[in-house]
């Protein structure tokens, strides 16, 4: 991976476009132990199981994205997720966020991929073919990173681009609390969820300090959605949720935002660009202006085609920065000079 030192002003544009982004983590459950068993088998069952994975995963979720959309929100599907990454067995999905709705919509999308996932897995490992294509369950976690401010994008040779920055490393931590039944929510998802819809069923399990370095080690809110991949697992949570209180989604939406304004974790509650609700916090323009001038410092020009003169007698390529240096001294040689001192003009 090579990072890129030369951009053009359109691609400089495009990384200080201010954006919110949603990122899901999915991974195999247990997929480290089942390769250790199957390590001196020449078949390499554990490799088709991989692959099986990366080729399927994706295009479900994509499936229910455009089911989620017309069912549940009833609106035109956001864009189709950009597979970002792929870390051994673990796929990293990247969205913009344009409208509100479109945070629910994947996420709703999301937890539909996985629970169809492990029902298929749960029943093979109740009646097992000869080949099972799915022996492994898969888990879950999803987070939100805004840019430029607080997070950055970085340009990657071959037209590719990271994201670095606080919002993403919580982000990947939060894969920890994550199991098959558990989709993680980070907690400035689980707020915009919230704010949208205070109905909407998110389980909370206090703070934990698994979560190294996030917050100072002060705990991180432990938040996620229940899906139940089998009928036990459906009665096993209505049973153990009705032995404890519930708090009201309005109040843990509240309570996410009290999290944030008092760890920082992120900086601020999210904001989508261009969207009236969910506005920029104090402070944000100015923000935005020093992330310009830093990527305009950072990344030296590369001028596109249509930007590169060619000086007619020579033929040569000239820089638009030298053809303005050689218009200046151009200039100034045919301004007549001034009179020396102590002689009179003639």
């Amino acid at each position: 991976m090579k990072l890129r030192r030369r951009l053009t002003d359109t691609e400089r544009k495009q990384l200080g476009a201010p954006s919110l982004r949603l990122f899901a983590s999915i991974d195999l459950e247990g997929s480290t132990a089942f390769k250790q068993t199957l390590a001196n088998r020449q078949n390499r069952t554990w490799l088709s199981v991989v692959l099986n994975f990366v080729d399927t995963f994706e295009q479900s979720y994509w499936q229910h994205i455009g089911t989620q959309a017309l069912d549940v929100a009833k609106t035109t599907s956001p864009k189709q997720p950009r597979l970002w990454k792929i870390l051994g067995d673990e796929l990293v999905f990247a969205m913009e966020i344009k409208r509100p709705v479109d945070a629910a919509i994947y996420i709703d999308a999301l937890a539909a991929a996985i629970k169809e996932w492990n029902r298929l897995v749960l029943a093979q490992r109740k009646n097992p073919p000869a080949l099972p294509e799915r022996p492994l369950l898969v888990k879950g976690a999803a987070w939100l990173a805004g840019f430029p401010v607080n997070n950055a994008v970085l340009p990657i040779a071959g037209n590719h681009h990271d994201y670095i920055g606080p919002s993403m490393d919580t982000g990947f931590r939060l894969a920890r609390l994550a199991s098959p039944r558990r989709l993680a929510l980070a907690v400035e998802l689980a707020w915009l969820l919230l704010d949208l819809d205070s109905s909407r069923q998110i389980e909370f399990a206090g703070r934990t300090r698994e979560l190294k370095g996030v917050a100072a080690d002060s705990g991180y809110p432990q938040l996620w959605i229940e899906v139940a991949a089998s009928e036990y697992h459906a009665k096993e949570h209505q049973v153990l949720k009705q032995r404890r209180c519930d708090l009201p989604g309005a109040d843990l939406r509240d309570l996410c935002a009290s999290f944030i304004r008092d760890f920082g974790v992120p900086p601020d509650l999210p904001h989508i660009p261009g969207d009236k609700t969910y506005t920029p916090p104090p402070g944000y323009q100015e923000s935005l202006r020093g992330a310009h001038e830093d990527l305009a410092t950072r990344y030296l020009p590369l001028l596109t085609p249509a930007e590169i003169k060619v000086d007619k007698k020579t033929k040569a390529v000239l820089p638009d920065a030298l053809m303005a240096t050689m218009e200046a001294e151009l200039k100034d040689a045919a301004r007549p000079s001034p009179p020396s001192p102590g002689k009179e003009n003639v």
